[in-house]
């Protein structure tokens, strides 16, 4: 039986300070996985690395932001440049899950790999955190605020 999981990458952000869109990108893309280096999240995201620079014309570096639960380096992603240029990172970063040989890549690694909007991603977990305090309240498991 293989196993299954969903996984999440954090969508790419540069170094650079803002810039206008059409000069972007300018400098080396990072993308910013909030996890430590060597997880199945880590890996993914270096294979969707090396299939995004022929679009972007540029390097794409994967900068591994671990720490208090994902939230050092979501608060990267956060801080990162201006909307429509995480917008244009993240459709690159779609692109790249798409192309067969870094599905099967994925998939050899017992995965899903999912493209969806930050929104899409934010309904997903408020879904999933509904439906898990549903399944440990009727197994009287005591949550924590």
């Amino acid at each position: 039986m293989r196993y299954q999981q969903i996984v999440f990458v954090m969508t790419a952000v540069i170094t650079a300070s803002p810039i206008h869109a059409q000069e972007y990108p300018n400098r080396v893309v990072r993308l910013i996985v909030p996890y430590l280096p060597g997880g199945s999240t880590d890996i993914v995201a270096r294979i969707l690395a090396a299939r995004m620079p022929d679009s972007l014309m540029q390097q794409v570096i994967v900068d591994n932001r671990g720490g208090g639960a994902s939230i050092t380096g979501t608060e990267a992603v956060v801080r990162a440049q201006p909307a429509p240029i995480i917008e244009r990172l993240r459709n690159e970063l779609v692109k790249a899950q798409q192309q067969p040989e870094a599905k099967e890549r994925i998939m050899a690694l017992g995965a899903d790999s999912v493209g969806s909007t930050p929104a899409d991603a934010g309904a997903f977990l408020k879904n999933e955190t509904v439906r898990w305090a549903r399944v440990a309240k009727e197994a009287k498991i005591p949550l924590v605020d």
